[in-house]
């Protein structure tokens, strides 16, 4: 089926931050996911999440004997003294400003102190021009800054890498790979991310499983998908494509999936909203314009990229009298607890989430690494290189030019609704902050770190 298209194109680049996570490669969608994320059985609510084994930056790790003492270079280690080295001076450069870049700021904000760093905040571009991006960062560069933390636009990686290389500088990047090749080519540096097949998967695999939960009787032809991502995001596509090779894996008399995006399986839509203007709206508009046009469909499931694509679908199937027979998730969150705060309920009611206290943590760990000379981008999370996407340089006839060991650590998600994620986000305090601290969050405390795991397990495709 044709991708439903919206009027105007525009690049918002608030809209990529969240989704330019990282792939761990062309896992099978039938494999098991190595993480918490793996779909829970979800009842009416939308389930919830068993718990994992620990182990976290939180945690009373005990230091690895000989060497640095440090228990695991690229996480924080609350037994290392980290006042044997000087404070580093860092700041944190981003193309804008927006929520998710301001909940990233807190959070290493938050881990700064704990390592010693002398955090100075948030630089963004006032008009997120990449131009003023480099010069902006050029200007940090030539300042007395000992490491920066990087969020810009993924297309001139390449740029930024010539800048840093020249000035010496430590760093790492933020949201999203640092590749070549305007974002497609080869690695550039270490990051830190999840893989976008295997979210796809989980988040088809959830929506699937709230169908058989609630409307077991409603025959599969009677099923509709809504896939709405961003056409401008590989990785966003990617992750849209594991949720058509779910689709299709479960229900193979529905067709074959196809990466062209132009050929879908039966009863499987993508609104593609960077043929619009990637907002809520375009969401919401799209996703009427899908569900109006295919009136014979009962029960919709909505695999969203980002929060507020979320908001827009659970808008229009609100609007037309369908929240209670259909199923929005998305990967992020962020927005889902202050909408489950509100009372609020609607179409969207779980999310495949990470706390920024989490995702920053190996980001300015691996920094202070550099910066401490106790690691280098070549040499950090040697578990984490994978043997066909590590950094390697080719020339035209594929012979090796340039060969690099860069990592692609992946970090667990959770599933959180109505029942969890209360708990959840006390965990990650907990897990953050300590018992004895005060966290992000303000709901009934929790003291047991073993509910959840802030590690994620190598999948077997990273070695040859």
């Amino acid at each position: 089926m044709k991708r439903i298209l919206a009027v105007t194109l525009a690049v918002i680049m608030a809209a990529l931050l969240f989704a330019a996570c990282q792939d761990g490669g062309q896992s099978s969608p039938s494999g098991s996911p190595s993480s918490g994320g793996e779909s829970p059985s979800p009842s009416a609510s939308g389930g919830g999440q068993e718990p994992a084994p620990p182990a976290g930056g939180g945690e009373d790790n005990t230091p690895a004997a000989g060497g640095s003492g440090y228990a695991e270079i690229g996480f924080f280690d609350p037994n290392y003294d980290y006042s044997q080295h000087k404070t580093f001076k860092v700041a944190y450069v981003s193309n804008s400003n927006d929520f998710l870049t301001l909940e990233f700021d807190a959070a290493y904000k938050d881990w700064a102190p704990r390592m010693n760093i002398n955090y100075t905040g948030l630089w963004a571009s006032t008009s997120g021009n990449n131009d003023e991006y480099l010069s902006g960062l050029q200007l940090h560069c030539e300042q007395d800054y000992d490491g920066l933390l990087l969020q810009p636009d993924l297309s001139i990686y390449s740029r930024i890498v010539e800048i840093l290389d020249d000035a010496g500088m430590p760093w790492i990047s933020g949201i999203g790979q640092a590749r070549a090749d305007n974002g497609a080519g080869a690695l550039l540096h270490p990051s830190v991310g999840f893989s976008d097949l295997d979210v796809g998967y989980k988040l088809m695999q959830y929506c699937l499983d709230w169908k058989d939960a609630n409307y077991p009787d409603v025959s599969w032809d009677k099923v509709g998908v809504i896939a709405i991502d961003m056409g401008v995001s590989v990785e966003i596509m990617r992750r849209t494509f594991g949720t058509e090779l779910k689709w299709v894996e479960k229900h193979p008399e529905m067709g074959e999936a196809n990466e062209s995006r132009e050929i879908n399986p039966k009863n499987y839509w993508i609104c593609d909203t960077a043929m619009g203007t990637f907002d809520q709206v375009t969401a919401q508009n799209m996703t009427t314009q899908v569900v109006t046009g295919n009136p014979g469909i009962e029960v919709w499931l909505v695999p969203a990229a980002v929060d507020f694509y979320a908001m827009g679908a659970a808008q229009a199937l609100e609007n037309l009298g369908l929240a209670e027979k259909s199923e929005i998730v998305c990967n992020g969150g962020s927005q889902l607890p202050l909408q489950l705060d509100s009372g609020k309920e609607t179409a969207w009611r779980s999310a495949l989430f990470t706390p920024q206290t989490m995702y920053s943590e190996p980001m300015i760990a691996q920094l202070w690494a550099f910066m401490a000379g106790l690691a280098t981008a070549e040499t950090i999370y040697p578990e984490w290189i994978k043997w066909d996407d590590k950094g390697d340089v080719f020339d035209d006839a594929g012979n090796l030019v340039e060969e690099h060991n860069y990592a692609q650590v992946l970090i667990p998600s959770f599933w959180i609704d109505k029942d969890n994620y209360k708990s959840y986000l006390e965990w990650t305090d907990l897990y953050g902050y300590g018992s004895e601290v005060e966290g992000h969050y303000s709901y009934e405390p929790v003291t047991d770190l073993s509910l959840y795991t802030a590690r994620e397990t190598v999948p077997p495709e990273y070695k040859k």
